[in-house]
């Protein structure tokens, strides 16, 4: 089924359209900081918010006092850092497989997929948008930390809970999954290459059920390498370049070059979310985009789609 998100939003079978995307926010002070810089600046509207983190408030506070903001809800199954982590809001037994041995969410995505009960997991991730909701954050979308939403087992979950609150989603067009090997293996192998069917449909069963039901979706993903933090607007004209016609979720992990986040994020990667947040500030950036013809959009324009 071919993808018409293009045309919904009102832009031409050839137009090239981005939504940058601010992911972690509420992780660190420094993360909230950035998104408001980068949202008044203009180049990345959207973010998503960490419920389960300390600076969680913070981010609220932030989307219920501007109407400008658009923020979602970045679900969380997995808490990676060495020593800064989190725990689920449900408040989970061990028998749920949602927890590590310490009780915190695993460090990997594959552990969770593996060991986590699928009710256990609907459980958690409708509490965290609940929290969002009793604080009076107004949510943009749903999205999901370390692509914990997007696995084969995850996925219908994800579904599910969006149709429940009649939220964007943070998915992918069969087009693209077709065409991206990497990130098909990604989402329905574990480590061992066990699939995670026929318990559960594969992903790409679930994204055409998504798509036979007209939920938007994006034709094209884009990140940039962590590996090194120079010459990220190199980077992202680089990528924007190559970018196929369609609607393209490029991620992002902006935040402030604080003494917080070097703890939290030790070596290259606190390095990369500086340089993140530096580059979405680049008028040499907003101005490469504007020659190159590229369109930019927020969740809220997706979202609009879903209300009207």
């Amino acid at each position: 089924m071919k993808n018409t998100l293009l045309q919904k939003l009102g832009f031409g079978r050839e137009d090239r359209v981005v939504l940058f995307h601010c992911d972690d926010i509420g992780m660190n002070l420094g993360s909230v900081q950035a998104y408001q810089d980068l949202k008044d600046f203009g180049l990345a509207r959207s973010g998503s918010v960490m419920v389960n983190c300390p600076w969680f408030l913070s981010a609220a506070n932030l989307a219920k006092s501007q109407s400008d903001a658009d923020l979602g809800i970045h679900l969380m199954l997995t808490s990676e850092w060495q020593e800064y982590r989190w725990r689920p809001l449900t408040n989970p037994s061990p028998e749920s497989g949602l927890v590590d041995a310490e009780g915190f969410f695993h460090r990997s995505e594959y552990d969770c997929w593996s060991l986590a009960q699928a009710d256990a997991i609907e459980q958690e991730v409708i509490g965290q948008i609940e929290a969002a909701l009793r604080v009076g954050m107004p949510i943009s979308h749903l999205d999901s930390h370390m692509f914990a939403m997007l696995s084969a087992k995850t996925l219908p979950i994800f579904y599910r809970v969006a149709q429940l609150y009649n939220l964007p989603m943070m998915a992918l067009h069969s087009d693209y999954l077709n065409r991206v090997e990497p990130f098909i293996k990604h989402t329905q192998m574990q480590r061992t290459e066990n699939p995670l069917v026929p318990e559960w449909p594969e992903v790409l069963v679930t994204t055409r059920e998504i798509e036979q039901a007209h939920i938007p979706l994006f034709d094209n993903w884009c990140s940039l390498p962590y590996k090194n933090a120079d010459d990220r607007v190199g980077h992202i004209k680089h990528l924007l370049t190559e970018l196929p016609v369609g609607v393209s979720f490029f991620m992002l992990h902006p935040s402030l070059d604080t003494p917080e986040l070097r703890a939290i994020c030790p070596g290259m990667d606190w390095q990369v979310r500086v340089a993140d947040y530096h580059a979405l500030l680049s008028t040499e950036l907003q101005a490469f985009i504007k020659q190159q013809g590229i369109q930019l959009i927020s969740f809220k324009d997706i979202q609009a789609l879903q209300t009207s």
